[in-house]
């Protein structure tokens, strides 16, 4: 269902597997008690500690380049991900949440048809939100004392109205709605 080549980008998850911490064993089979320990008390240090070694492995011989990691997973497991990549930078994507409960519990229902597991679309819509949405909560309340406040100074000390200035944007905002999948 996503595109997928031995010289593209892949997920994470085939090496995260390898230690038994992926999403994918939740998808091949009902296993809601692996799935509740994967969110709440997995240690994904062995983890990121192997896909570290795995990556440096094939990286050998090669130019010294900067690696892109690309899993939405890593999401529910940012701290042990840095602590395994201290130099890591993080880009953050934005898709709608509502359409991405749909996509991956579609995703799911395909993989478990393939390995004859129940493929209950409600149960993969209720596991994936389950997931998806303690991860952005565990994120945000773990890192609320650390965020810097707004640097973004009062409109007014400018003389800017931003109602006033919103309609003078209003194609612009309309188009990115639309290329966010937001319209």
């Amino acid at each position: 269902m996503l595109p997928n080549s031995a010289t593209g980008p892949n997920e994470c998850q085939d090496l995260m597997a390898l230690d038994f911490k992926s999403h994918y064993f939740q998808a091949f089979a009902y296993i809601p008690s692996y799935s509740t320990w994967l969110l709440y008390d997995a240690d994904l240090t062995s983890t990121y500690a192997y896909e570290r070694r795995t990556l440096k492995l094939l990286q050998w011989g090669e130019p010294t380049r900067p690696w892109r990691l690309k899993c939405p997973s890593h999401l529910l497991w940012l701290d042990y991900l840095d602590r395994s990549f201290p130099d890591a930078r993080f880009v953050w994507t934005h898709r709608d949440p509502a359409e991405v409960m749909v996509s991956v519990a579609d995703l799911y229902v395909e993989m478990a048809a393939r390995f004859g597991a129940d493929t209950d679309p409600t149960y993969f819509g209720s596991l994936n939100v389950e997931h998806w949405t303690v991860g952005m909560q565990r994120w945000w309340q773990e890192h609320a004392a650390k965020r810097e406040p707004s640097l973004h100074p009062d409109p007014a000390t400018f003389g800017l109205d931003l109602d006033q200035i919103r309609p003078q944007f209003a194609d612009y905002t309309a188009h990115a709605l639309q290329w966010t999948g937001r319209a």
